[in-house]
């Protein structure tokens, strides 16, 4: 009995392990990727710790650790969006695509939020008698801002002296002390500095002698180009009468009586009093005090500031060239820059066969406009053939402004283009290439040009036709003419149209090729995929295709190629090996590819044995070194460059070569040959290795022959010459 449970026991167990395999293989199958990165900061490059990335589109969020890294891992393949944020730094993004059993890394940077100083005051004017005056701090960026008011003035201090603001305004004190100052004028500055800029503001006041006069200092009214009026106040005429009393003011702060002033005259009492202020500079900025003078000495007001208005000025325009041109009317765009010193009444453009026109010539009339930008004139009842200047125009109260000059020349009366049919070149079965020359556009814009074919004589545009588009400039043009019958006889004429109507070139033939195969002698199999598929045209030994897909990208001028991509493991397999029992033969093809590793044809299904490349040899490969041998030629840099390439494998029991691009490259006479021709079906793309690996092709490839005989030099070329 017990012998029994071991047993049962025992296959138990080999039944587990049997299952564990078969999962384990399956498994070792990746079917999803990771995400990991670091998130640094622009500035700095130091990683930033807290940051919260999430990823999209699942909605899942992580944080970085001290050393800024995060990751994602068992993600499904597919394109996500991944979102970084931190207090103090502007929110990014990156767009990563995950491929199964890769780590994808997904390094961003964060760029941290700038702050702006803004103060709302320049200057603070204590006068004679103020005490204190605030002025406001403000935060004009983003983030906090940290700031500080520094100072070193014995005779004043500001409360408070730090702090940070976000969005709202922090108010600063500043407090004079006139105690133990003598008599004059003090300005010191003070600066408020910060992580987002530094500004400085001018303190002053002044010591008045108490003896004498104290005045009052009105806004200026009034004010013109040159003149102002303000008014001022005696308030106390101090130890005795007033001798003198005005305004005094000058371009700089703290104007004194040795800068422009007026006199009033004395007064023996108290009382208000107007200064008319004359010879001011248009457009400036005044600074100003009223002024009383007794005995003891002179007293001046709290300072103010007014600005002269600007001299009338005209408008300032611009304008671009003109377009839209034609015999009789063109169209023309001009600018508004500055409206001058008053809104603009009328704009538009004036234009003459003459140099510098004015609103006195031709004009367009467009109304009043009250800001800048551009406005359109539409030019009307020109003369054909005849060159125009034009300028942009507008008018205020201050006159009338005009642009640069730009000139332009009317169409001439249009006569339909000339052109000619030139020689046709790389005539195919499908199509061929035909030149134009245009040698005038008969005074318009050519619409639509190009050539048109029938296999009757005299085409027009009503028959076959490229259409090239449009065409401003004499010179030569081509077209491809493609879906053509093989073996045919086509005329060809160049046309171009434009509004006098449509011109044709002279008249040319030619006959489409009629052999699409070259070199046909000894041709068993021919895979040209122009019909989308792996038939064979020639012996019928037609492929199933798996996974490849047929493109348009070909050495030639027309038809398709078939493209295989190593990760969906894509291949072609034949019912039968083209080479079975043939001791010679020659295999010609075309590639393009950049893989150093890349297996074009299995002359078996199973058994491994291969034509391809391998660590940048050609030569045949199967799945064993012993049984594999090349040919000793690197053809990295000229087979491996993403370009068409034809190869061609000339094979005998004494000579193999190798040829590419129609030349031989290397020779052999004992590459490993036994019995892979003995073997039914094929690939294209793939080999078995035998030992339950595969190995797929990453490229195209185009025109796959196989002949039952060496072809020579002088036909391998021909092939490679026609491209096919």
């Amino acid at each position: 009995m017990k012998k029994k449970i071991g047993f049962l026991s025992v296959m138990v167990l080999l039944a587990g392990l049997l299952i564990y395999t078969a999962c384990k293989k399956k498994e070792d199958v990746p079917l999803v990727g990771n995400i990991e990165g670091i998130v640094t900061n622009s500035q700095t490059s130091q990683p930033i710790q807290g940051a919260v990335v999430n990823l999209s589109p699942l909605n899942s969020s992580t944080g970085t650790g001290a050393d800024g890294k995060y990751n994602y891992k068992d993600l499904d393949p597919k394109e996500y969006t991944i979102q970084v944020q931190k207090d103090g730094f502007v929110t990014n993004t990156k767009t990563v695509t995950v491929i199964a059993g890769q780590t994808i890394r997904g390094d961003i940077t964060l760029s941290p939020i700038a702050t702006a100083l803004s103060v709302n005051l320049t200057s603070l004017d204590f006068g004679t008698n103020l005490t204190t005056l605030p002025f406001e701090i403000r935060n004009t960026g983003a983030g906090s801002l940290t700031w500080n008011v520094v100072e070193n003035v014995t005779w004043l201090s500001v409360n408070p002296i730090s702090g940070s603001t976000t969005t709202e305004t922090d108010v600063v004190n500043v407090t004079v002390d006139r105690t133990g100052l003598s008599q004059g004028n003090y300005s010191q500055s003070i600066s408020v500095t910060s992580d987002g800029g530094s500004k400085t503001i001018t303190v002053s006041l002044i010591i008045a002698n108490p003896n004498a006069p104290t005045v009052t200092c009105a806004n200026a009214i009034n004010i013109s180009q040159s003149t102002a009026e303000v008014s001022g106040n005696v308030t106390s005429i101090g130890s005795s009468n007033v001798t003198q009393r005005g305004h005094c003011w000058a371009a700089s702060p703290n104007p004194t009586t040795l800068n422009s002033f007026t006199t009033l005259g004395p007064t023996s009492a108290t009382g208000a009093y107007t200064s008319q202020l004359s010879g001011l500079q248009a457009n400036t900025t005044y600074y100003v005090r009223a002024y009383a003078t007794n005995s003891s000495g002179t007293g001046y007001s709290t300072e103010q500031t007014f600005t002269t208005t600007s001299t009338p000025t005209v408008p300032t325009l611009t304008t671009n060239s003109a377009t839209s041109i034609t015999e009789t009317t063109a169209s023309i765009i001009g600018t508004i820059s500055n409206l001058g010193s008053g809104n603009i009444i009328e704009h538009g453009h004036c234009w003459s066969t003459s140099s510098g026109p004015t609103t006195s010539n031709s004009h367009s009339s467009l109304g009043s406009a009250s800001q800048t930008g551009n406005f359109t004139s539409s030019l009307s009842n020109l003369a054909p053939g005849t060159t125009y200047y034009v300028k942009a125009f507008a008018t205020n109260s201050a006159g009338t402004g005009y642009s640069n000059e730009v000139s332009f020349t009317t169409n001439a009366t249009a006569t339909i283009p000339t052109l000619s049919t030139d020689a046709i070149t790389s005539i195919t079965m499908t199509g061929a290439t035909v030149g134009a020359s245009v040698t005038d556009l008969g005074n318009a814009t050519i619409t639509e040009h190009g050539h048109c074919w029938s296999t009757v004589q005299n085409p027009t545009i009503s028959n076959t036709k490229s259409t090239l588009g449009s065409m401003n400039a004499t010179g030569t043009y081509s077209s491809n003419l493609t879906g053509l019958s093989q073996n045919t006889t086509y005329y060809v004429r160049a046309y171009a149209t434009n509004i006098a109507g449509t011109a044709y070139g002279s008249q040319q033939t030619f006959t489409t090729t009629a052999d699409p195969y070259i070199v046909s002698s000894g041709l068993i199999a021919y895979y040209n995929f122009d019909n989308q598929n792996a038939n064979d045209i020639i012996g019928g030994n037609n492929g199933i295709n798996s996974g490849a897909s047929f493109v348009t990208d070909i050495p030639g001028s027309s038809g398709y190629s078939a493209s295989f991509s190593s990760s969906s493991n894509a291949y072609i397999q034949f019912p039968n090996n083209p080479l079975k029992t043939l001791s010679t033969y020659t295999i010609n093809l075309w590639i393009k590819t950049v893989t150093s590793s890349a297996i074009l044809f299995a002359f078996d299904v199973n058994a491994g044995r291969a034509f391809g490349i391998y660590q940048n040899k050609i030569g045949i490969w199967c799945n064993n070194v012993g049984c594999s041998s090349s040919f000793s030629v690197d053809v990295t840099s000229v087979l491996l460059d993403n370009n068409w390439h034809m190869l061609t494998l000339t094979f005998s029991s004494s000579s193999q070569k190798m040829y590419i691009d129609g030349v031989m490259i290397s020779q052999a006479s004992n590459m490993y040959c036994s019995s892979f021709n003995s073997y039914d079906g094929s690939i294209m793309g793939k080999q078995n290795n035998g030992l339950g690996n595969c190995y797929y092709y990453n490229g195209k490839l185009d025109n796959f022959r196989a002949y039952n005989r060496i072809l020579s030099d002088s036909e391998i070329q021909q092939i490679y010459n026609a491209k096919l």
